[in-house]
């Protein structure tokens, strides 16, 4: 199973065709669902937001005001992002400084947008900017996965064995393995790729990896760029494929 796999492929299959040196990877990680938000509200209120923009020092004081209200900030914010200037640019990364919550997924937002109205203000060539719910790295995509166990948990003492091998084999798919977590049934990871991975081709060939490792991994990996999934998410979908194998044997019997 792919979570997100077509996804994934229309946007890096859209960069392959992209001169690679006008593509720039977004590195920090924007919430999906906030961003959709951000976006909706920018256009619903588009001319109130410019017109609010006259005074950008003004806007910067009503921020840091106690009297002004969690939702009066996120207007603000987003009027700041509309407003493009190197200025407020500045603004919304020292606000972000000291933020959490709602407010802190509004600014992270706020501050792709300017950086990439400023950048574009300055530069001869266009660049395509690519923004992702886990962001990148040196212009590689992040992708999480998880990778379910066929048989029993890795003990400790060959823990670290596991890892130097699945170091190896993501190495031989020209990504870099930043984090693995190995749990009882399933191990998770983030890997960094380059944009022109076919995620296809990606997932086919850490079957076969892995499979090359003890027949250890089950053909059910999940991939995605959107969000680093919970432990609950995880073993809910564990439990599905469980039940059908389950079906399956009873079917057989």
């Amino acid at each position: 199973m792919k979570i997100e796999a077509e996804e994934i492929q229309k946007v890096l299959s859209h960069l392959v065709s992209k001169d690679s040196e006008s593509v720039e990877i977004l590195q920090e990680p924007i919430d999906i669902i906030a961003n959709q938000e951000f976006v909706k509200y920018q256009k619903e209120h588009k001319e109130d937001l410019l017109n609010s923009t006259d005074n950008v020092l003004k806007l910067e004081d009503k921020l840091y005001r106690n009297e002004t209200s969690n939702s009066k900030k996120k207007e603000i914010i987003a009027a700041l992002s509309l407003e493009g200037s190197t200025k407020a640019y500045r603004i919304v990364e020292k606000f972000l400084l000291k933020q959490d919550g709602e407010l802190k997924k509004w600014g992270q937002i706020a501050k792709q947008q300017l950086k990439i109205k400023v950048e574009r203000s300055l530069m001869y060539k266009k660049k395509v900017y690519v923004s992702s719910g886990l962001g990148g790295k040196n212009n590689l995509i992040r992708l999480f996965g998880v990778a379910y166990l066929k048989y029993e948990k890795i003990e400790n003492n060959q823990y670290k064995e596991f890892q130097k091998q699945i170091e190896k084999r993501f190495q031989k798919l020209n990504g870099i393995l930043e984090k693995i977590d190995i749990q009882e049934k399933y191990f998770t990871f983030k890997i960094l790729v380059p944009v022109n991975t076919n995620i296809d081709n990606l997932l086919q060939s850490m079957k076969e990896n892995f499979e090359e490792y003890n027949n250890l991994i089950r053909d059910d990996i999940l991939i995605t760029n959107v969000k680093k999934l919970s432990k609950s998410e995880i073993e809910s979908h564990l439990k599905t494929i469980e039940l059908i194998d389950l079906k399956k044997e009873f079917m057989l019997s």
